[in-house]
């Protein structure tokens, strides 16, 4: 854009006191900037609105307001205050994004779009990953979605590069390992990410072991897709020790079993489900409730041979993602006193999930909505479960409610099991469940009450792990008097739930 004479004699009201209206306190730095209501009014409705509105002038009713701005730089914000008073664009590479987040602020769409453009204008290979984070920091979606899809086609050339990954954020890198388009070997990524473990090895002046590799890298690991490796891969991969033998060999079986290895430059993985259980189930038992009744809910689990069965008391402590990454294949979770960090707990499960641990959840009283006893985080707000959490209901089912072989096309969470009685408190959420929202969820309703109100549910996700939600609460009247009725098959339901998560 050319400066007229008009734009050349604004240009000079630029950042001058003289018959300024309006301070601004700009940065950490609180540098002060001046400007004029009028001229900024006519640029962004943000600020018409803040400077001619009632409100503003019963409080700055002096010569010259003052205005706080402690989120953008001095040096972005005089870029924006320059393209207002001339409609020029003054920007580097060091600008630019804050003066793209900065005209979104402010409303300011033919800036928004310049701005864009000239960002896109200069996406190579060389800037795209930090022109990646920076967008996801400022929430900048439109550009998020653009330089996702660069990466994602140029991602050979740009994972070529050394230490491409070194100065990202472990959540950056996250986002980038959940795509599926990403063209190139996993091979590739994997040696990028070693590399990114070096780093901060040295960075943070530890040992060079591969137990401190490990547990640098633990956010990032397994979202590597080790059964997109080719078997020489694999003898890379074993070699840097962060894997065990066990567990590479199982990626190995099943691929084997299904006879689906696919090797190629697109990282879309295959879901391959083992035919035959490969290894004794490990499971973890997470509770907030008194020891008798986390007595009887391990009875249950155990009922059908699960042993390896570990217990965690989330109403006193809550426990790492280190702690149950890659050591379970399944979640157990039922509450009933208060959770310690029901938030902390939440994005627990949900990073457990995301790495294709399997989970179950019941619903009485850890998805009682406003309840001390309910989650929350991430498996919440980020639809992990195939329900919101809802109101707590009651239902009068009858002394011997039998559940119903036709509907459930012999799941497995049903095998063997034949009646349950909900128990004399009948406590059940009323579900709100939630519509797929990626293509590939799939939720199933494996069993509902003599209501219609789902009673066992099913969230299948591809590349994800299994969820299962347990409309009840899990504890029988052996040692609670308004449990469900012992005598029936609530504890093959739970076991089976386990089992299904674990191999599923």
């Amino acid at each position: 854009m050319g400066i007229t004479p008009i734009d050349q004699k604004l240009k000079t009201l630029l950042n001058n006191p003289e018959m300024a209206d309006v301070q601004f306190i700009v940065g950490k730095e609180r540098i002060e900037i001046y400007g004029h209501k009028l001229l900024l009014s006519v640029s962004s409705p943000i600020w018409k609105t803040m400077f001619y509105s009632s409100k503003w002038k019963e409080v700055n009713n002096k010569m010259i307001s003052k205005v706080e701005i402690p989120d953008i730089d001095p040096e972005s914000f005089l870029s924006i205050l320059e393209f207002a008073y001339t409609r020029k664009i003054k920007i580097t590479p060091k600008t630019a994004l804050n003066v793209l987040h900065a005209a979104d602020k402010f409303l300011m769409k033919e800036l928004k779009e310049a701005t864009l453009n000239h960002i896109l204008k200069n996406l190579n290979n060389r800037t795209s990953l930090n022109t990646y984070e920076r967008a996801l920091d400022l929430k900048e979606h439109q550009l998020i979605e653009i330089t996702l899809r660069y990466i994602e086609t140029h991602a050979i050339e740009i994972f070529s590069e050394q230490r491409c990954l070194c100065n990202l954020k472990d959540s950056t890198i996250q986002t980038l390992l959940r795509s599926d388009k990403l063209l190139i070997s996993e091979i590739e990524i994997f040696r990028r990410v070693i590399e990114r473990g070096n780093d901060l090895i040295k960075k943070r002046s530890l040992q060079k072991t591969a137990k401190n590799l490990k547990e640098c890298l633990l956010p990032i690991l397994p979202l590597i897709r080790l059964d997109l490796i080719e078997p020489r891969g694999l003898e890379e991969v074993s070699r840097s020790k962060l894997y065990n033998y066990e567990y590479l060999f199982s990626i190995l079986v099943r691929v084997t079993i299904k006879n689906q290895i696919r090797y190629s430059t697109s990282r879309k993985a295959l879901k391959i489900k083992p035919l035959i259980a490969l290894k004794t189930i490990r499971a973890l038992l997470l509770g907030a409730d008194s020891e008798e009744n986390v007595e009887d809910v391990t009875r249950s689990i155990k009922s059908t041979g699960i042993n390896n069965l570990d217990f965690f008391d989330i109403s006193r402590v809550t426990p790492k993602l280190k702690d149950i990454i890659n050591k379970y294949d399944a979640i157990f979770i039922f509450t009933n006193a208060g959770i310690k960090d029901p938030v902390k707990i939440g994005n627990l499960l949900a990073s457990f999930v995301e790495h294709g641990g399997g989970l179950v959840v019941c619903a009485a009283y850890a998805l009682v909505e406003n309840s001390q006893a309910q989650l929350k985080g991430r498996i919440i707000t980020e639809n992990f479960l195939p329900t919101k959490p809802g109101k707590l209901v009651t239902e009068i089912l009858g002394d011997n409610y039998k559940l119903d072989s036709r509907s459930r096309n012999n799941h497995p969470i049903l095998k063997n099991a034949r009646t349950f009685y909900l128990g004399r408190s009948n406590e059940h959420i009323q579900t709100k469940l939630i519509e797929n929202e990626p293509f590939d969820d799939k939720t199933i309703i494996v069993e509902k009450l003599q209501s219609d109100n789902p009673l066992i549910m099913v969230k299948k996700r591809e590349d994800f792990g299994s969820v299962v939600v347990l409309n009840f609460y899990p504890v029988s009247n052996s040692v609670f008097n308004g449990g469900w009725l012992s005598s029936t098959d609530g504890a093959i339901i739970i076991a089976n739930s386990v089992e299904y998560v674990a191999n599923f």
